[in-house]
């Protein structure tokens, strides 16, 4: 097998680029290089005197074309204590990288390790626990190691907790734009712009609490957070008078169907089916369903956002216990009820319409 090439191959696509990857309160510029990659995966296992690192080790391996058996061969015979971490690192790489958005930065409090790095980006699952080793100098940040545990050892004692909020990519122009390394991912972000820079976004995450709340739903990778229903005035507006706040971006631009429109509906939890503004933290925009699919709602900018949001999550926190079941499950729940006594009576009740 090839993995290691292929992710020789893969990564090659974001090598020399900017990225900044940023925190609530933590922020790291790293420039992507090759070179950190064979050390991310462990490579440097493959001789027992460690004299081939860096940039020499990367091009020895992707030159000499090694497939993963004749790696795998020369760690178990060099380090074999060593081999079953590499193949959890070449097993998770890519996976990890490409969540990276949801990961969260820790300080690294193990004192009897050896790595460099101060701080460590942490995404566990119920499998393990991934972490993504960002060493510093005086002048740079940079990718230093990647470890996969089952256990906290590495940072257990950390003072911080700080979720991953964006992540940009710094362009030639010194602009930057949205990133990831997941490529289908990627291709929608580029048809999408964020509403608020990066201090707006922070202040709007502590304000209204966002990491911390779990009534979000995830659709086609992103995170939808269900904010309330159109209030009297809006539902007063004429069409020109709310056109002027729509938009139609590239997030959704395929063509819409009703099942697609249904697929979206169905993620919303059923405690909030009567919303119709939803609030996408990666983009910062807020979107409602019509008969075209999703729409950008940008009656609330910067601050406004921000106080709106927070409004409305006040009072759903307020409301959480007091919430009646939405109509769509009534309906459910009628319409099974009634199946039941149809079949117990063998009456005939057309449910369409």
């Amino acid at each position: 097998m090839n993995n290691i090439q292929n992710i020789f191959d893969w990564y090659n696509n974001f090598n020399n680029k900017t990225i900044n990857i940023i925190g609530l309160e933590k922020e790291f510029l790293i420039d992507i290089d090759n070179k950190n990659l064979a050390h991310l995966l462990g490579l440097q296992y493959i001789n027992n005197t460690g004299s081939i690192k860096g940039r020499r080790l990367y091009n020895y391996i992707k030159n000499s074309n090694l497939s993963d058996e004749q790696i795998y061969q020369r760690i178990a015979s060099s380090n074999p204590s060593k081999l079953s971490n590499v193949r959890d690192r070449v097993d998770n790489i890519v996976g990890f990288l490409k969540n990276l958005h949801n990961a969260k930065i820790y300080e690294m409090t193990n004192v009897n390790s050896k790595i460099k790095s101060k701080f460590l980006g942490v995404d566990i699952n119920d499998a393990s626990i991934r972490m993504l080793g960002i060493a510093s100098t005086d002048y740079e940040d940079y990718l230093e190691t990647f470890l996969v545990r089952t256990d906290d050892l590495y940072f257990r004692n950390s003072q911080i907790e700080d979720p991953v909020i964006s992540i940009t990519e710094t362009l030639e122009d010194g602009s930057e734009k949205m990133f990831s390394f997941d490529e289908n991912r990627q291709l929608k972000l580029d048809k999408v712009s964020q509403s608020l820079n990066i201090d707006e976004h922070r202040d709007l995450v502590k304000t209204t609490d966002l990491n911390k709340r779990e009534n979000y739903f995830v659709y086609d990778g992103f995170k939808y957070y269900p904010v309330r229903p159109w209030n009297n005035e809006e539902k007063k507006m004429s069409l020109n008078e709310i056109s002027k706040y729509l938009f139609t971006d590239g997030l959704f631009d395929n063509e819409y169907k009703s099942s697609r429109i249904a697929e979206f509906y169905a993620q919303v939890p059923d405690a909030y089916k009567d919303c119709d503004l939803f609030y996408n933290d990666t983009t910062q925009n807020l979107y409602f369903i019509s008969e075209k699919g999703l729409q950008g709602y940008s009656k609330y900018q910067g601050a406004d956002l921000t106080k709106e949001l927070k409004r409305c999550f006040d009072l759903q926190d307020k409301n959480i216990g007091k919430i009646k079941p939405s109509v769509l499950s009534q309906i459910k729940e009628f319409k099974e009820e009634e199946s039941k006594l149809v079949k117990k009576d063998n009456i005939k009740i057309d449910f369409e319409r």
